[in-house]
């Protein structure tokens, strides 16, 4: 566990094949904030790898429509290049900021990997939905506006460091904070909020509360995707990572920003 008066050190991006540079800008700005070091995990797609295995696959030319045998050279190849490309938008980025920036490379399942991956680390950026690639980021940091950062608190100390650093981002990318106050079952919903406002207290930023009476992650859901994102902050619990690993596919998969998990 993180010492509360401690800032995180360690963050892992997981980045894929489609992975765009305004994803790549946002972990180095997010881990330039943080005084943290950062690891970049490229995942390549192993389903693809098995897809090329098989004898009936093939792939249709953009340009001429020509049915092309699809196999695993031709995706190791691509994958090498996209590799390479990332490799040294990262080099760039880190260049421009100072920061320390590896890269490791695996082949899985993109969710999986990341969150094994991420078992030693502080923070874990992974991207939006695979089905929303055109969809732009809002560069943190640099935008005089942008949608609401997302922080869910429950009153666990996992939760107050998830809180804490969303008000950070929320401050630094001048948007306003929308809290879901989880309730426990020791813990009150007015309790909730009262911590929740000594955290910010001092802070001029305009923060709004919801509140979830269940463990129902569906529901925070369809709170965030009714409103708008730029950045969910959601607390990972290493006692339990069955959930966590749920609450980051559900929310990965459905929205249309990155979501940031503290450890």
């Amino acid at each position: 566990m993180i010492d509360l008066s401690v800032t995180p050190k360690k963050m892992l991006i997981a980045v894929d094949a489609l992975q765009d540079s305004a994803f790549l800008e946002l972990a180095v700005a997010l881990a330039t904030a943080q005084g943290a070091q950062l690891t970049a995990l490229f995942i390549e797609d192993i389903n693809l790898f098995h897809l090329a295995g098989l004898p009936f696959a093939t792939e249709v030319d953009r340009v001429t429509s020509a049915e092309l045998k699809f196999n695993a050279d031709q995706i190791g190849s691509a994958s090498a290049r996209r590799i390479k490309r990332i490799r040294q938008q990262l080099e760039a980025l880190a260049k421009q900021s100072g920061l320390t920036v590896s890269l490791t490379v695996v082949r899985g399942h993109y969710l999986a990997e990341a969150m094994a991956a991420a078992a030693t680390m502080d923070l874990l950026l992974l991207d939006r939905s695979r089905g929303n690639r055109s969809l732009m980021i809002k560069k943190i940091f640099v935008k005089k506006f942008s949608p609401p950062v997302w922080a869910i608190y429950d009153g666990t100390e996992g939760s107050e460091r998830a809180l804490k650093l969303a008000i950070n981002i929320a401050i630094s990318q001048k948007s306003g904070l929308n809290i879901i106050l989880q309730r426990q079952s020791d813990n009150g919903i007015a309790e909730l909020e009262q911590q929740a406002k000594a955290l910010l207290a001092g802070n001029n930023l305009a923060s709004h509360f919801f509140i979830q009476s269940s463990r129902s992650y569906d529901s925070i859901l369809q709170y965030v995707l009714e409103r708008g994102c730029s950045i969910v902050v959601l607390r990972a619990d290493r006692t339990d990572p069955e959930t966590s690993q749920s609450a980051a596919s559900l929310f990965a998969d459905r929205l249309s920003c990155p979501v940031l998990l503290v450890a």
